[in-house]
């Protein structure tokens, strides 16, 4: 018989095809060679208990390094689910190995699975494009058919809405189709979904997140569980965005959240199980009693050394013989390579059944059979630095890796046959002493070369001349060696400078370094309301936590975690001290006693930080940098492990520790993780907070989209109110809001015919109760209250509401409220809410005030009186009207009158005094009640009358100061150009005066001024404003009191220049229209000159000439010599008055007319 191992070793190649869900799903013979294990059955307990127990909650996403089974992990639940016979034979190991697991998953249950594998592209495209190719498997129909027809690949929708904006209706639909095809519904895998979330990074205006959403929104219906979600990922959603550069909005941790997570991987140990199993070993092996002697020590000394933990796979270990030829140390050192640097299981496998060089079946077909030929750490370098290439994610790690091959490589001539094996293995440890916190000290090092304890000293000999030749340094803290790295000997000093602190001093460093900024989500609170809160964990000595427990910075409460030394009596009773005292509503302290193990873990970490901080300090190269970072994450891993364990429980044997609230110990706290306390903390807090399931709105600070949304939405009720969803057809962003905030709280509902908002009733949630209470209580006061200090007082405990739905709600309590409730920006009452004024409320809320006033309390007869005197000037009130309707249509007529007669001082003391309270005022109560009435009651001299009669002649007088102001212009028109009548007669008769001759005129006011007086074009108000702003350059309405007279003035200047250039122009006989009004009078003065006068001519005047010439012809006794001579002198003297004024415009006239 040989002797060589390959021929005693199985070693079939089965195992080594990996799953591919696109191409396995329906292969019966996909899971043939599957082993179950206990992290198999972990997560088919988890899952099966969900789905057994009822929960809503059927969308899980499987966390799992790269190759660790996911997709073997997705295709056995599609087997389990789906009850066929093909899946008898893995439903029966399953049995085999837990009974119990088994019964969760019974036969029969006939779920048809769909599965997507990730790429980059669209979500919605990928899944669309799995359901038409999963129809072929299902019955033919008119459903298929339909499903067919309305979803069209190539422009990307389906029943004309875009895929990602559809794919919660065509998975309905699709679940709904399965069903009539005699399946229960379907279990969706997506495989590889980092995929679609790097593509969704890339480009955010896809809508992927929505699909998503929609996804895990069906999955978790509360009655329909006919859609089961398995999501399989080797990272988290953000980790995938990092990675192309990107970063993901608070919305996608959200929809993140609705998936609840399944943590998937094989521990090291399990690693065993595969190798027994994979290796085949024949009973030439495993009945030699020096190899299972050997081997059984060598596993046992392994957990000694921490490659395998104690308590795991010991029924294996006890037959260890299984496992030969690989020595422990090899064997836990490739599972955590491969899991690090390779593709897990399928480079492990690769590794026990394919043919690389240094591979197992290559050191089978050249070793012999013998317990002392065992597969040690220096071939596992060997395979590791000629075959498979190292897939390495952290720099440093691979340019120590390097170092070691280049020194390896080149001291093969110079160095010793030990210290290349020594070079060899600690090369290995320093890949792995992360992972499984390994050592290469010399005891370990001696173990894994397989080294007689009589041989240490040797070993030790080689490692102190290797370190001499500054290949190796020695780390005296720990006992173990490192490769010299150009960077390690400056930072083993920096190390042991720390070693200056005291312990107690870093333990506490290490404390506040690891737990500080550190942030804990209320989990169950957020999965019972929709709104994610969170608290700021604050660790540290007992007083430093007392000092620092209401800082919650940007979170909504705080954990105070006091750490004392579980061996010091006098620290604990202090402690309890201090968390008796502290009586924040917000704020839970807990008292945390560090055993030894966690005390260690916390000054390694301090001693790292320190190192760190020195290393920044001083600029070293970026190499060292990342040696330094690698080490410290190491450290804060075994804090994390360890202390992290302490705080959820986790530890066996610690003592618990009870948390207290406001001085006292909560009872039953003694098992609460962080996260559980944190969601009784606020469970206590906000115990009327409403239920909101929208993380798009939800939130303190909406995004730009949500924003616009919200806006939208109340353009939507005031158009649509009276329409089911608002009219809304598709599923933009407001569809959201509104079925989330109006909807659901029964805000907006059907009466009758119609749809309108109606006030929360007994119908309603508790929760939107409460908060109408509330605003019923904050703005039923005297005083005016800010939309910030809604949001605040609707925000605080016990609603808690965020000020996304806070500001919803608060506008929708106001437009409920709209006849009672008063707004005023900036102290001014808003008249009507406009999106406008929308929009500045949600910019700059303490700008904006409320109050709403109470009805039943108002003083009706008084509310009668205005009615009557508003409806004297037309303001028409109901009957039913109120105080705040009252003042509102008072100050809309106000607002509406001309600016002069808002500042004109040509009006009765008392209309003034009315126009100022008006003008001024910020209580519609106030006004109404108490100034109007105090300004027009008990006026001087008109005591007598009454309150109605002395507003109505305010009112009156107010609402006519601009008519009289125009009636004073139109008179001053018709005085200058000596015409009488009406405006309308004024008018006719300069069109047909002024018509002809203002083309003739050269000065270009005096034109302006005639021609705006011959136009017919324009209303009287129109025309009158033309004239004025021509006359004094400012429109009528806007004329202070200066502006009367001054025009008066004017007009009768522009007027006497027109007379007098008609007085010149006329004797041409070019207007003899206008001669018809006008007589021209020349004079001979003493001196021989003469002087013209133009004199209107008319009814009037003809009458006062007949009464002057019949009194004249009396006082001379009819001689009309005499009274021609009289007139004459009369004439003279007249004309006397105007020479010095007309003497340059008689120039500028004779030129003119000429």
């Amino acid at each position: 018989m040989s002797d060589l191992l390959i021929d005693h070793l199985e070693l079939d190649s089965k195992f080594l095809r990996s799953i591919a869900l696109s191409r396995d799903l329906r292969s019966a013979e996909s899971l043939d060679s599957y082993l179950i294990t206990s992290a198999v059955l972990t997560v088919l307990r988890q899952i099966g208990g969900a789905l057994n127990s009822g929960s809503a909650q059927r969308a899980w996403k499987i966390l799992g390094p790269y190759g660790s089974g996911k997709s073997a992990l997705g295709l056995l639940l599609a087997r389990l689910l789906e009850g066929k016979d093909s899946s008898l034979a893995i439903y029966q190991q399953l049995k085999e190995v837990s009974s119990e697991v088994a019964d969760l998953f019974l036969p029969g249950q006939n779920r048809f699975a769909l599965s997507i594998t990730g790429s980059r592209s669209s979500f919605g495209d990928a899944l669309a494009q799995s359901v038409l190719e999963a129809l072929e498997y299902l019955p033919k129909g008119r459903g298929a058919t339909e499903l067919k027809r309305q979803l069209d690949l190539k422009g990307q929708t389906y029943r004309d809405k875009p895929l990602n904006a559809a794919i919660g209706i065509l998975l309905g639909d699709f679940v709904a189709l399965t069903k009539a095809g005699g399946h229960c519904g379907v279990l969706l895998l997506i495989d590889e979904l980092g995929k679609f979330i790097e593509h969704a990074a890339l480009n955010p205006e896809l809508g992927d997140l929505m699909s998503l959403q929609q996804i895990a929104e069906a999955a978790s219906h509360p009655t329909d569980d006919g859609l089961l979600v398995f999501a399989m990922l080797h990272q988290h959603f953000d980790a995938y965005a990092k990675g192309v550069g990107r970063t993901l909005s608070d919305e996608w941790h959200k929809v993140s959240a609705r998936f609840d997570d399944v943590p998937f991987d094989e521990p090291v140990e399990r690693y065993a199980h595969f190798a027994a199993h994979a290796l085949g070993a024949k009973p030439i092996i495993t009945d030699s009693k020096p190899i299972q002697n050997q081997a059984r020590e060598f596993y046992r000394l392994s957990t000694k050394y921490n490659f395998f933990r104690k308590t795991a796979e010991s029924q294996l270990f006890s037959q260890a013989e299984l496992l030969y030829p690989l020595h422990p140390a090899a064997l836990a050192s490739l599972a955590v390579i491969s899991k690090r640097f390779g593709q897990s299981e399928r480079s492990f496998h690769a590794f026990m059944r394919g043919h690389e060089v240094g591979a197992l079946r290559d050191f089978a077909n050249r070793t012999k059979t013998s317990f002392e030929s065992w597969y040690r750490l220096p071939e596992l370098y060997d395979y590791l630095s000629v075959g498979i290439g190292l897939r390495f994610r952290d720099l440093e790690a691979e340019r120590r890796w390097d170092f070691a091959r280049s020194v390896i490589d080149r001291g093969a001539a110079e160095l010793t046959e030990l210290q290349i094996e020594l070079l060899k293995a600690i090369a290995v440890i320093e890949l792995i002493a992360q992972s499984l916190h390994v050592i290469a000290s010399p005891e370990v090092l001696r173990f894994a070369l397989l080294k007689d304890k009589g041989e240490l000293q040797v070993i030790i000999s080689a490692l102190t001349d290797l370190e001499c030749k500054a290949i190796l340094v020695s780390r005296q803290a720990t006992g173990d060696y490192v490769f010299a790295v150009s960077q390690a000997i400056n930072i083993e000093a920096l190390y042991r400078e720390t070693q200056k602190h005291t312990d107690d001093e870093l333990m506490f460093k290490g404390i506040a370094q690891s737990l500080s900024g550190k942030s804990v989500i209320a989990s169950r609170h957020y999965q019972q309301t929709g709104t994610l809160r969170s608290v700021r964990v604050i660790a540290g000595t007992p007083e430093e936590v007392k000092k620092s427990v209401g800082d919650y910075r940007q979170h909504d409460g705080c954990i105070g975690l006091m750490f004392v030394d579980a061996s010091m009596p006098e620290q604990i009773a202090a402690a309890r001290g201090i968390a008796s005292g502290i009586k924040d509503v917000a704020a839970l302290t807990a008292i945390v006693q560090v055993g030894a193990n966690e005390r260690s873990a916390l000054i390694e970490y301090s001693r790292w930080v320190l190192v760190n901080d020195q290393v920044k300090s001083r600029f070293l190269d970026p190499w060292t940098e990342r040696h330094v970072e690698t080490q410290l994450g190491a450290a804060r891993e075994q804090v994390a492990r360890l202390v992290l364990a302490l705080l959820n429980h986790q530890v066996q044997g610690s003592s618990s520790f009870t948390y207290w609230h406001r001085g006292k110990a909560v009872q039953g706290s003694e098992s609460m993780n962080l996260s559980q306390a944190a969601s009784w903390l606020f469970d206590s807090v906000y115990k009327s907070a409403p239920v909101i399931h929208n993380e798009l709105i939800n939130k303190e600070k909406p995004s730009s989209a949500i924003t616009l949304a919200r806006q939208r939405l109340f353009e939507l009720l005031e158009k649509k109110g009276g329409e089911e969803l608002l009219g809304i057809t598709d599923y933009p962003p407001e569809r959201l809001l509104y079925v989330s905030l109006l909807q659901s709280t029964k805000l907006h509902r059907k009466r009758g015919e119609h749809w309108e908002l109606v006030a929360p009733d007994k119908e309603s949630p508790a929760g939107i109760q409460k908060v109408w209470q509330a605003l019923d209580d904050l703005l039923l006061t005297d005083q005016q209250v800010t939309f910030a200090q809604v949001t605040d007082r609707l925000a605080r405990p016990p609603l808690g509401v965020r000020n996304g739905p806070a500001s919803i709600w608060c506008v929708t309590y106001l437009l409920m409220n709209k006849e009672t409730c008063a707004i005023f920006e900036r102290g001014s009452l808003v008249l009507e809410l406009t999106p406008e004024h929308l929009q500045r409320m949600f910019r700059s809320p303490q700008t904006f005030a409320f109050r709403r006033f109470d009805i039943a309390s108002e003083r009706k007869a008084l509310i009668q009186d205005y009615i009557a005197a508003l409806g004297g000037v037309g303001i028409q009130v109901g009957l039913d009207a109120s105080y705040l309707d009252a003042a509102r249509e008072l100050i809309r007529w106000y607002s509406r009158l001309p600016q002069y007669s808002q500042e004109s001082m040509r009006l009765a003391s008392h209309t003034k005094a009315l126009r100022d309270v008006i003008k001024r005022a910020t209580d519609p109560v106030a006004l109404l009640a108490l100034d109007i009435p105090r300004v027009l009651t008990g006026v001087k001299g008109r005591e007598g009358d009454g309150f109605v009669a002395m507003l109505t002649e305010s009112l009156t007088e107010l609402g006519t100061a601009f008519r009289c102001l125009q009636d004073e212009v139109s008179l001053s028109m018709a005085q200058a150009f000596s015409i009488t009548g009406t405006l309308k007669a004024l008018r006719a008769q300069l069109q047909e005066e002024c018509a002809d001759a203002a083309g003739a005129l050269v000065e270009a006011d005096l034109k302006a001024f005639i021609m705006r007086c011959a136009d017919i074009t324009l209303t009287d108000d129109k025309w009158l404003d033309s004239i004025a702003s021509v006359v004094v350059q400012r429109p009528l309405d806007i004329w202070t009191d200066a502006q009367a007279p001054l025009f008066a003035d004017k007009v009768h200047d522009l007027c006497g220049r027109y007379k007098r250039w008609l007085r010149v122009a006329m004797p041409r006989g070019e207007f003899e229209r206008q001669a018809q009004r006008f007589v021209s009078v020349t004079l001979t003065l003493p001196s021989g000159e003469e002087a013209a006068m133009l004199l209107a001519s008319d009814k009037e005047t003809k009458q006062v000439a007949d009464g002057l010439l019949k009194e004249l012809t009396k006082q001379v006794s009819g001689d009309l010599k005499m009274a021609a001579s009289a007139l004459a002198q009369a004439l003279l003297q007249l004309q006397q008055g105007s020479n010095a004024v007309d003497g340059k415009e008689l120039t500028n006239e004779q030129r003119t007319a000429g």
